[in-house]
């Protein structure tokens, strides 16, 4: 099957019996299967480290898709990590923006080779210092799930905020699709834990839409609605939700606050994964990797007929049409289907 999105799981990793000898180090061996990451993409490292390896990858820039879809994946990661650091430490804005430039560049490319243009560009580098860059997991971390998510959504007029590390690719994607502008909050419902502190970006004019990459009990989002109460915010929603947590707060199996899913416009059927899921997952693939599809089949995940991401959908579905009302449903599995359409056919 030549499509990437036969062959990516849940986390965005490809599944490959053949992988290009330069990307050999980049990647996971095992038997009679290749994984596009290791613990390389992970692991915390200086700032000049990542910055080399990114432009090493770039070099390898080729005319097989997977091998690109490898290479520009840990790109992005690379640049967004790093991009995520400098704003959370208020470096110079210099630096800052260098950063950013290679995260658009970088998200430019593998929307271009997703679209089959092949046009790529490596003008902007890393900055190069003796920084330690913390690792932290972006949870929304599929390329692929990003790029149909916005290209559904369609062309229109917002700019868009999104919180945090967890949507910091939603912005990019929407520039390099549709051509919107975007700006980052620095902000996270952990930010005690992450001692972070709320950094409202300037110039917040025209029309908002705030998206954030998964909503569970939906408080990060309406506590910055109330902080962009006084700006001229259109629209809220994200790209996943936690259908899952939804169903067994209804049925009364959880303390936790449920969502309230008449504040988001753009309700999806895709149920996001849980953060305890994910830092197993990547945890098994940095330390004991030939378990890491065992985990995956333990989980439901990594079947034979049905992609990942549709496994996501069809949870979400299952669930969804017991509490939405009937036209709330309707609209949210005519986007969902709209979605799925863009993931598959690439």
């Amino acid at each position: 099957m030549n499509r990437i999105s036969s062959h990516l799981d849940c986390l965005g990793i490809l599944h490959l019996h053949k992988i290009s000898k330069n990307v050999e180090i980049f990647t996971t061996s095992l038997k009679g299967i290749n994984l596009s990451r290791n613990k390389l993409y992970y692991e915390s490292k200086l700032l000049k480290e990542i910055s080399k390896m990114r432009k090493q990858l770039l070099s390898y820039l080729c005319s097989d898709k997977f091998t690109n879809y490898i290479i520009l994946d840990y790109a992005i990661n690379f640049s967004a990590q790093v991009y995520y650091f400098l704003l959370s430490i208020n470096a110079e804005l210099d630096l800052t923006r260098q950063a950013l430039n290679c995260l658009q560049e970088d998200v430019n490319n593998i929307v271009n080779l997703i679209e089959s243009k092949n046009n790529f560009t490596t003008k902007y580098t890393l900055p190069q210092s003796d920084l330690f860059i913390n690792f932290r997991n972006i949870e929304l971390d599929n390329k692929l799930e990003i790029y149909a998510y916005v290209k559904s959504f369609g062309k229109c007029n917002f700019t868009f905020i999104s919180p945090g590390l967890g949507s910091i690719l939603i912005g990019p994607f929407f520039k390099a699709v549709w051509g919107n502008e975007y700006k980052h909050i620095l902000y996270s419902r952990f930010k005690n834990k992450d001692n972070l502190n709320i950094t409202m970006p300037n110039n917040l004019d025209g029309n908002l839409y705030l998206i954030d990459d998964n909503i569970g009990s939906g408080f990060t989002t309406q506590e910055l609605m109330l902080l962009l109460k006084n700006h001229n915010l259109i629209g809220v929603s994200a790209v996943e939700y936690d259908w899952f947590l939804f169903d067994i707060i209804s049925k009364g199996l959880s303390h936790y606050t449920k969502f309230n899913y008449t504040l988001y416009d753009k309700l999806d059927l895709i149920n996001t994964r849980n953060h305890k899921f994910l830092d197993q997952a990547i945890d098994i693939l940095k330390n004991n990797p030939k378990d890491y599809c065992k985990y995956l089949k333990q989980n439901n995940f990594n079947q034979k007929l049905h992609n990942d991401f549709s496994i996501l959908i069809r949870t979400g579905k299952r669930i969804v049409k017991q509490f939405l009302p009937s036209k709330v449903y309707k609209n949210s599995l005519f986007f969902t289907r709209q979605i799925l359409k863009f993931y598959k056919g690439v």
